[in-house]
């Protein structure tokens, strides 16, 4: 049985650049962070599903499938694989299919989720038509699912693509030692990472090349706020604010930064200032409806205005250039 390893290997010594499928799978198992894992029938089907999500292999599933069959083909001939470590690959055509009624959608997601997972779980509404399945798994563990509305047939049958987001968490909210995890940023970009000895490692990849365009190398997540944003973006949906030490330093800075205004000490508006925007975008992405994150920004906002502005109303320009925001309607803190 071969391992992500060794067929990492055996591509890069025919220089997989000669075949587009080739070398997509040669980026994708480099850059996957599981490279202890089994080149089996699972992670082929994984890879296929992720190249599926991009047009350019949605048009090109024909090739893609041939190109893998042959690969396999000839590695079992030299005894990289085994054909039964392997078994059987899609013998037709891959169509790729977006479902556009959310009810078959969600019944899809349940069903599958269910087969896999069936101890409990729970789905949660996204924007774009997305949907985020939560299945509790043994030992009080958690993971953490987005699913697309899109599916594939094959073989005459109709199968649910894989999520493009697939997060593993502890029973104490925390992502779960030595797991790969995966984080999709944006359309075009993945975030493979694992949390191992309190560091984080991990790589974002491109497109349908899967090619890395970011490295992963950190004691603390935060530092890498493309991806920190998105986790956050993922776990506002389950874990209470009030858990969470971002969400606690944010709001401890908040308050200093507010305090530190109200009495006028000095280095109040530098301070202020700096920390102002931190919670402008928690509130847009991350926390929108949080009232003391709304509260508090409002309130630095309003102190950090030059007295003159608070007298004089603004002309017709100044007016159209400072549109208000909804937490200026807030009430502020008691003095």
């Amino acid at each position: 049985m071969g391992s992500v390893t060794q067929i990492t290997q055996f591509l890069y010594e025919r220089d997989p650049r000669s075949c587009l499928a080739h070398l997509s799978l040669y980026h994708y198992l480099k850059n996957s962070m599981d490279v202890g894992r089994s080149y089996d029938l699972e992670l082929i089907q994984e890879f296929i599903d992720d190249c599926l999500r991009f047009e350019h292999w949605q048009k090109h599933s024909d090739e893609l499938l041939f190109e893998l069959t042959q690969l396999s083909e000839q590695m079992i001939k030299l005894k990289v694989i085994s054909e039964s470590s392997l078994g059987q690959l899609p013998q037709t055509s891959t169509q790729f299919v977006e479902l556009k009624n959310e009810r078959d959608f969600s019944a899809m997601v349940n069903d599958h989720v269910s087969r896999h997972h069936p101890k409990e779980s729970h789905q949660i509404q996204l924007p774009k038509n997305r949907i985020l399945a939560l299945s509790l798994l043994d030992e009080g563990n958690l993971l953490a699912e987005i699913y697309r509305p899109a599916a594939r047939i094959e073989s005459g049958r109709l199968r649910l693509m894989s999520p493009m987001t697939q997060l593993h968490y502890d029973r104490q909210m925390d992502l779960k030692q030595d797991c790969r995890q995966k984080l999709s940023l944006n359309g075009l970009q993945t975030l493979f990472f694992r949390k191992a000895e309190g560091s984080f490692l991990g790589r974002t990849v491109q497109a349908h090349l899967f090619k890395m365009v970011g490295n992963l190398d950190t004691l603390h997540f935060s530092t890498y706020r493309d991806g920190f944003m998105a986790l956050k973006e993922v776990e506002r949906h389950f874990i209470e604010p009030t858990s969470d030490p971002y969400y606690q330093e944010l709001v401890d800075s908040l308050e200093q930064a507010y305090h530190l205004l109200h009495n006028n000490r000095p280095e109040g508006p530098a301070y202020a200032s700096k920390i102002i925007g931190k919670g402008r975008e928690a509130l847009q992405t991350i926390y929108p409806k949080d009232k003391l994150l709304l509260l508090l920004v409002t309130n630095i906002e309003y102190l950090l205005r030059p007295k003159e502005k608070q007298v004089h109303s603004p002309s017709k320009v100044q007016r159209s250039l400072e549109e208000p925001k909804p937490w200026h309607k807030a009430k502020p803190l008691p003095q």
